[in-house]
């Protein structure tokens, strides 16, 4: 809702992971500068790509998620993450302490939510849809 009625104010926004930016990179399906200068960046579910491996892929994705995340800071860009793991996980999962930081300082405010629970687990008779 929020994005939709910012897009009705007139701003740009981009949703999307990071795994689908290195495809659409890659593919020169999306240009860098549009990430660095869109209005508002949504990445979702940052820490699910697979970053700790040594094969080209990752360290592309690794390279892009730095310039861009560097560029919004520098240029006051704002910029959603969502994710299933806390701040200081992401080191866990390849992310380097540079970025983290970055991150960080993009986070104004940091929501964080905690369960057991996931809409994943539930069986299907208990689902709402």
């Amino acid at each position: 809702c929020i994005l939709k009625e910012l897009a009705r104010q007139g701003y740009t926004i981009y949703l999307t992971n990071l795994t689908e930016v290195a495809d659409k990179i890659f593919k020169n399906e999306l240009k860098l500068s549009f990430l660095k200068n869109v209005d508002f960046l949504v990445i979702d579910d940052i820490g699910s790509e697979r970053m700790n491996k040594a094969s080209f892929d990752e360290t592309f994705v690794a390279e892009k998620t730095n310039e861009i995340i560097t560029s919004r800071e520098k240029n006051l860009k704002s910029t959603l993450f969502t994710s299933n793991l806390s701040i200081s996980s992401l080191f866990k999962v390849g992310y380097s302490k540079k970025v983290i930081e970055r991150i960080y300082s993009l986070s104004t405010r940091v929501i964080e939510i905690q369960t057991n629970e996931s809409y994943r687990m539930k069986a299907i008779k208990e689902l709402p849809f």
